[in-house]
């Protein structure tokens, strides 16, 4: 993650010294396939308690079938359209959440969703990158404009999975660790250091403050903002 970080903002200071020119092509084609089938499956559980939640009415963004969880909150959609989804998670008395997965032909993918009764103002669950600030230059720089998506998964047990893809299509991913405290994330990489990163969280829209390595050297703060899915 930190090195996909670096790459983001070399480019950022980079492309500020010269035009940029960039391609805002959107490819928002029907994600699911007629070639194969798989499944969906998953626990819903509570995000103070952790326990599963029952009755909890499971869609997916394309549609495809409904769900309701058992008295143990686990549910399944079965025979579905090989592509990605995205499952939704409803009951009266929560807030919604979702989950997005890929279904592989004749595989079973897993969504387990926690939802809450109450506000959820801590980094956990799937988040979209939005966009970068730079604030010693006072630019912004859009995941569009960089030519890149992203999307990082801050999971409740204190594992995170961050993946990036660049407008050539190449795919990086980082596996690591991460908790917080009194709105501090610190997050392991796989290279053993260790950043400590500011955040805020209003609604649906988180921002991380943080400094990172640009060269030898060299660091440069960096706001990054993120969607909550």
């Amino acid at each position: 993650m930190k090195n996909i970080f670096k790459k983001l903002l070399i480019f950022s200071v980079i492309i500020t010294l010269a035009a940029l020119f960039t391609n805002c092509a959107d490819d928002e084609s029907n994600p699911t396939s007629a070639l194969g089938q798989g499944n969906i499956t998953g626990k819903v559980t509570d995000l103070s308690s952790g326990a599963g939640v029952s009755d909890v009415i499971i869609t997916t963004v394309p549609v495809t079938q409904q769900a309701t969880t058992d008295g143990d909150g686990v549910y399944t959609i079965s025979n579905i359209n090989a592509g990605i989804y995205t499952v939704k998670a409803n009951k009266s008395g929560y807030n919604e959440n979702t989950y997005e997965v890929t279904v592989e032909v004749e595989g079973t993918a897993t969504a387990n969703i926690k939802i809450s009764t109450e506000r959820d103002n801590r980094l956990v669950g799937q988040w979209d990158l939005l966009e970068v600030f730079v604030p010693s230059l006072n630019l912004t720089y859009t995941a569009q404009q960089l030519g890149i998506t992203a999307l990082a998964d801050f999971l409740d047990n204190g594992n995170y999975e961050f993946t990036t893809t660049d407008d050539t299509g190449a795919v990086e991913v980082e596996i690591g660790t991460w908790k917080t405290s009194n709105g501090t994330l610190t997050i392991t990489y796989n290279d053993g250091t260790v950043e400590d990163t500011n955040y805020s969280i209003e609604g649906n829209i988180g921002i991380l403050k943080s400094t990172y390595e640009i060269a030898p050297g060299s660091e440069i703060p960096a706001e990054f903002k993120f969607e909550k899915r």
